[in-house]
């Protein structure tokens, strides 16, 4: 009997779980659907790629409605390019040139 004891507590376990994540979305207002689904809704947010520089940079291809926007993330902000060209090479060969007009990598 004790694999049904330890059966038995994962289960009560799983149901406190869910519990509390259905109080939690219920508190914010937001309906509980398990599993989370996001077939039925249009999201006008999405993040397309996304692309770790180093541990503290990183470029983000998100698109907004029907643009494509380009941010980067870094320690002292954020950075934005605002309609991205069809070809993604082009947007960061145009970064790196404008990069070394500013005096190169620091």
């Amino acid at each position: 009997m004790p694999l049904a004891d330890q059966l038995l507590a994962v289960g009560f376990v799983l149901c406190i779980a869910l519990a509390a994540a259905w109080a939690i979305r219920r508190k914010q207002g937001r309906p509980f659907r398990w599993p989370a689904s996001r077939k039925d809704d249009q999201r006008q947010l999405t993040v397309l790629e996304r692309l770790p520089l180093t541990g503290q940079h990183t470029l983000h291809l998100v698109r907004v409605g029907s643009n494509t926007i380009l941010v980067g993330t870094h320690p002292m902000g954020v950075a934005f390019e605002g309609a991205v060209a069809a070809n993604f090479q082009d947007v960061l060969v145009r970064a790196t040139r404008e990069q070394l007009a500013q005096g190169g990598a620091e």
